[in-house]
């Protein structure tokens, strides 16, 4: 091979590596910014997403008191809908 032949080769070389090296580099900085900001936004996430579960929690220990009362209610009404039709019933069969 001739002297340039080398030169021109070696030339090529170097060109091909900055072709590839270029693009990655830029790349793996622009990486580097995007998944500093989505662990940012996912810890901002992480925050909202426990209070929301604590107000959930609260919201539904209030609709289980709600429905606990009202089970009591319905039940003492209940009641008194038998008592009353027992006594209609033993009413009409003495007459």
């Amino acid at each position: 091979m001739k002297e340039w032949d080398i030169i021109l080769m070696f030339c090529v070389l170097v060109g091909l590596f900055f072709s590839f090296y270029n693009p990655l580099n830029g790349n793996t900085r622009e990486n580097t910014k995007a998944m500093t900001e989505l662990t940012v936004s996912m810890k901002h996430m992480t925050e909202e997403l426990k209070e929301f579960e604590m107000r959930n929690h609260d919201a539904h220990r209030c609709l289980w008191a709600k429905n606990d009362e009202q089970e009591k209610l319905f039940t003492e009404q209940n009641k008194t809908l038998v008592e009353h039709e027992n006594r209609i019933i033993n009413m009409e069969g003495k007459i």
